[in-house]
C-alpha cells in the first residue's frame, strides 16, 4: 500500500509523516511538496517526492497515480 502525505513542510503534515513512518516503510510513503527544493530533505531521507500544487488539477492527477491512501 502506498501513502501520499501532503503538507509535510508544515507542523501537522510533518507530525503525520513522523507517525506514519513508525509503521510504514519509507519506500511506501510519498510526500507532496510545491518545489524540488522543498523536497530535497525528504528525498535524502528516503521518501518518494512528488512535486505539485493543489491549484493544478492535471498535475495532481499525475501525482496521485499509484497512491492507495491520501493523507
Amino acid at each position: 500500500m502506498t501513502y501520499l502525505i501532503t503538507g509535510v513542510t508544515g507542523q501537522l503534515g510533518a507530525a503525520i509523516l513522523e507517525k506514519v513512518s513508525e509503521t510504514v516503510a519509507k519506500e511506501d510513503i510519498a510526500v507532496l511538496v510545491r518545489s524540488q527544493e522543498k523536497g530535497q530533505a525528504f528525498a535524502q531521507a528516503g521518501y518518494q517526492v512528488r512535486i505539485g500544487d493543489f491549484s493544478d488539477k492535471a498535475q495532481l492527477i499525475e501525482n496521485f497515480k499509484g497512491i492507495d491512501r491520501l493523507i
